[in-house]
């Protein structure tokens, strides 16, 4: 499996090679090739010896040196080095060269040979990815400060505009970003969808993270896709230790995103219970409707989170407030078959006939759907139709 995947990212197929582009004596540039991929020193030093090109590449265009360098054949490395072999070699098809391999695959040893060998720290393959790039991606942060003490550029982007700084956020290595930072690179800087590191490193959950960014300057509201922001993004996938870091710094509570989802509105209906607690305790807004009109108590109404429903009653949220439909909280929970919180809300003075622009009742659907405990309860209250 470890090779199969190492053939993906190198992009060829190690079991469907059967000859070789030969530049050299042909059958030893063969056996070149072959036991540069095994890692077999003796076969190197006696394919050389009859004569092998060491720059010897398969009928793809995958160079053997690439391929000592991906599987960590530090020994081979050094021997096609002094054979000759280009410190650049690159596979042309996908422009992989042998340092983004090694430092791919953290061959620190290997990427320090490559260093001094004259290797090009900022050759980008065709994706837009450098050296650098992947061993941020891979969390390689013995391999970092090397590349960065080669000139690596800190702020290169891929071609959808992601940067190592990026990658380390997504990964949570605090000493990686640090290193980033260290060297220069910009901390808000977007990617083509305009999310940044801070943004990332809310929506991976890394807490760490969040903090180092935030310490060294970054933008917290920055927004993103939509417009989202690293708050809205922490609220969306339930992270309240990182919901109360970006509120300690300053984080817009009522920020919207394209459609008018609050955070408030997206960890209501998720059942984010501690998170709409901080939330509301930190000045939400809690009759904010989304585009559609829905407001965070019909969401949490619609998902039955009772405690959140009683936070946000609490809180004064509108208890009959409808959606573009004409549809309530209370026409919510009935539709979602949650006794408690219709009696929650019935208790919070929802009008129980309240109508939806189809003509629908919560007593109305609640005989629909056989829910006689709801129905119950309903007509007590004073429901007639």
């Amino acid at each position: 499996m470890k090779k199969r995947m190492l053939a993906i990212f190198l992009g060829f197929a190690l079991l469907n090679i059967t000859c070789v582009h030969v530049h050299g004596t042909p059958q030893a540039d063969h056996h070149l090739w072959e036991a540069a991929k095994s890692g077999n020193v003796t076969q190197v030093t006696q394919a050389l010896k009859e004569g092998a090109n060491a720059n010897v590449s398969d009928k793809e265009g995958m160079p053997a040196f690439i391929l000592a360098c991906a599987f960590g054949h530090t020994h081979i490395v050094k021997i096609l080095l002094t054979a000759g072999a280009d410190a650049n070699a690159t596979f042309k098809t996908k422009g992989t060269t042998a340092l983004m391999a090694a430092s791919q695959k953290g061959h620190l040893d290997i990427v320090k040979d490559l260093l001094a060998a004259g290797a090009n720290v900022n050759l980008a393959d065709v994706t837009g990815r450098t050296a650098l790039m992947y061993a941020c991606e891979q969390n390689h942060e013995n391999i970092v400060p090397l590349l960065l003490g080669a000139n690596a550029n800190v702020n290169v982007a891929t071609q959808d505009g992601a940067t190592p700084l990026m990658a380390a956020s997504v990964r949570g290595n605090v000493n990686i970003i640090k290193l980033l930072l260290k060297a220069g690179a910009n901390l808000d800087t977007s990617n083509k969808q305009g999310s940044t590191a801070l943004i990332f490193a809310s929506q991976y959950k890394r807490t760490e993270a969040v903090k180092a960014l935030l310490e060294a300057g970054a933008n917290v509201n920055a927004k993103g896709i939509e417009d989202t922001t690293a708050l809205l993004v922490a609220s969306t996938f339930g992270s309240p230790d990182i919901v109360k870091i970006l509120l300690d710094a300053g984080a817009n509570v009522n920020a919207a995103e394209q459609h008018g989802k609050t955070s408030l509105i997206t960890a209501s209906a998720r059942g984010y219970t501690p998170i709409v607690h901080m939330l509301i305790n930190s000045g939400a807004n809690v009759n904010a409707a989304n585009d559609k009109g829905v407001t965070a108590l019909m969401g949490a109404s619609f998902g039955g989170y009772e405690a959140i429903v009683k936070m946000l009653i609490h809180a004064k949220a509108d208890v009959n407030a409808s959606d573009q439909d004409g549809v309530t909280a209370l026409i919510y929970a009935t539709l979602g078959k949650h006794v408690n919180v219709v009696d929650s809300l019935i208790k919070a003075g929802a009008d129980v006939n309240a109508r939806s622009k189809e003509g629908n009742t919560a007593l109305k659907m609640a005989r629909q759907k056989k829910y006689t405990e709801i129905v119950k309860l309903l007509q007590q209250a004073g429901a007639k139709r």
